[in-house]
């Protein structure tokens, strides 16, 4: 639920958004680490005289105060007056900038990257697939992906996102918004746009993720590297040693995402069934919560669990994180149903199991 903050309040959080406090700055503004009720957050504040007006600002509201999702960035409250957002903290920054290994952060590993794909792939649909009106983002690319402390991702500013009349309408606009090298060729030229645009730029992320380079005129470059039998020679080596059939393949899938025809890219769907049969070609690799079981891992924050238990949804959560979540919410994290009710009970099984695992 959103909670309205008055600019004082804000203030507070932010340390008086204190310079030692920033983490993050651009056209849009700047973004402030800060603390509430003793739990971290980012505070965004937009520049009066930035792309994100007030209708914007509304859309970004809307957007995130009505869906909830593991992997879409929570919103906890803003003040409209002074264009304002507070978000949850996200402990890594945003997907580009650990590509680009900024400010000397370590490398993201392939089974990472590969997991990150998943998870946004699966926002993404589950942003498509909307009820009562689907949701097109128009802006997603990697430094609209956030990350937390276990490199979990999440979707952010959702401003541009808009919501459709029917899930195969597309949409028409004055003139294409979003970032140059990620807008569906189709929207730049005739103004229309539909849930295929994000299927382009979700494929124009799946290529950066193999390479850690630069977007702009990667299309070309992986294609002839795939063609002529060289991609191996492209790949990012800081991610570790990729497997020639699992990057092959995400290639090819994130390439099909990138077509100039909107007719020509798969359904998103298809998109991530053909990356989840691609899960076994990882296992060389260990991402390091993947030594746990599913089970023991809290939906939420992706860590074994210490006190888990039972929402009325039927799934098995951290007890800390769900009371943080239910405080927000009235939905289930993983379906986005409203909850029966808001009662807990402990798991008991699988707390003794994970007990035994430790």
């Amino acid at each position: 639920k959103y909670t309205q903050f008055t600019f004082e309040e804000l203030r507070d959080i932010a340390d008086n958004f204190s310079e030692n406090n920033k983490i993050g700055e651009g056209s849009y503004g700047h973004v402030y680490k800060g603390t509430l009720h003793r739990t971290n957050v980012a505070v965004k504040v937009l520049r009066h005289d930035s792309w994100q007006g007030p209708q914007e600002f509304e859309q970004e509201v809307e957007v995130l105060s009505r869906l909830h999702h593991p992997h879409i960035v929570l919103l906890l409250g803003g003040n409209p007056e002074k264009k304002c957002l507070v978000y949850e903290y996200l402990e890594n920054g945003s997907l580009e900038d650990r590509l680009f290994c900024k400010d000397d952060s370590p490398p993201i590993s392939c089974l990472t990257r590969y997991q990150i794909a998943v998870e946004v792939g699966t926002a993404l649909l589950f942003l498509h697939k909307a009820k009562p009106q689907p949701i097109v983002l128009r802006d997603l690319k990697p430094s609209n992906i956030l990350l937390d402390k276990n490199y979990n991702s999440k979707i952010s500013d959702v401003g541009l996102a808009r919501f459709m009349p029917g899930d195969e309408t597309s949409v028409r606009s004055t003139s294409p918004v979003g970032t140059f090298a990620y807008i569906d060729p189709e929207y730049q030229r005739e103004g229309s746009f539909n849930a295929k645009s994000d299927v382009f730029a979700f494929g124009i992320i799946l290529l950066q993720l193999l390479t850690a380079t630069s977007p702009v005129g990667i299309i070309h470059k992986v294609s002839t590297a795939v063609d002529q039998g060289h991609l191996m020679e492209i790949l990012d080596t800081s991610a570790g040693e990729w497997p020639l059939a699992a990057a092959t393949q995400l290639a090819c899938i994130g390439l099909n995402c990138a077509e100039v025809q909107r007719k020509n890219r798969p359904e998103l769907e298809n998109v991530l069934q053909m990356l989840e049969t691609m899960n076994h070609l990882f296992r060389s690799e260990e991402r390091p919560k993947s030594a746990a079981p599913t089970l023991f891992l809290c939906p939420i924050l992706q860590e074994v669990m210490e006190y888990p238990v039972i929402a009325s949804d039927g799934y098995t959560y951290e007890y800390d994180a769900i009371i943080r979540w239910l405080q927000k919410s009235d939905a289930s994290p993983m379906t986005n149903l409203p909850l029966e009710n808001k009662n807990l009970t402990p798991n008991r099984v699988v707390r003794s199991a994970i007990c035994e695992w430790k």
